[in-house]
């Protein structure tokens, strides 16, 4: 058996945060709702409000589910997070009202996540192949 790799157990524990950050802001937009501020700011994306919730809960069950799927050796998990990250991605240049400058360190991030997901060993850990992996 392929010993699973530290980057693949540091990206996997990122993804289980990342997740429960999402639960929180969820939990803080619910609690805030009727603030004025809060309103003003859901007006300004350029999405119907029911949609950026969707997106929001839709990222704060994926990115959990394929950090815990990571752990557990699941190949479908890497690109599940490449796509929901495209999507993602996508729906926020469309749709926020502040410059894609901001979305800078988002995007290094992923790159980062995306290049550990796919190095050679990686691939030997999640398709079975090879002997041991050490990152």
């Amino acid at each position: 058996m392929t010993a699973r790799p530290i980057s693949i157990t540091v990206i996997g524990w990122i993804l289980i945060v990342f997740g429960a950050f999402g639960v929180l802001g969820i939990l803080v937009t619910a609690a805030m709702w009727n603030s004025p501020l809060m309103q003003q700011m859901l007006a300004r994306v350029h999405a119907p409000i029911p949609v950026q919730i969707a997106v929001g809960v839709t990222g704060m069950i994926i990115r959990p589910a394929c950090g815990i799927a990571l752990l557990l050796r699941q190949n479908w998990a890497r690109f599940l997070y490449v796509g929901w990250s495209l999507c993602a991605f996508a729906y926020t240049i469309v749709s926020s009202p502040y410059t894609p400058l901001i979305l800078i360190p988002s995007v290094v991030l992923t790159l980062v996540i995306v290049y550990f997901l796919f190095t050679p060993i990686a691939r030997q850990y999640f398709t079975g192949n090879g002997a041991q992996a050490k990152v």
